[in-house]
């Protein structure tokens, strides 16, 4: 399913190391395609991707719930609600 599991472990480190200097709270994390190998369909691991793929593999690495529930879902939440002020 994983085509290249360096390109993900490098991700999990530099992620991992983020997280261990205090900057969780500046993550977030998504699915990207520009193949359609990558589609569920076609045997990749589909739009899900970040939350069946990457975040069991921050659980593996030790990350604590809190930072991926902190990463998945609160700095997804604040981004998305952010209103910039006048110019």
């Amino acid at each position: 399913m994983i085509r290249d599991a360096s390109v993900w472990t490098s991700r999990r480190r530099r992620l991992s190391s983020r997280c261990a200097r205090r900057y969780a709270d500046h993550v977030l994390i998504s699915s990207d395609f520009s193949h359609g190998v990558s589609m569920k369909k076609n045997g990749g691991p589909g739009i899900a991707m970040s939350v069946t793929i990457f975040e069991p593999m921050l659980r593996k690495a030790g990350l604590p719930q809190a930072i991926i529930r902190a990463i998945r879902s609160d700095n997804t939440r604040r981004f998305l609600a952010f209103v910039p002020g006048p110019a």
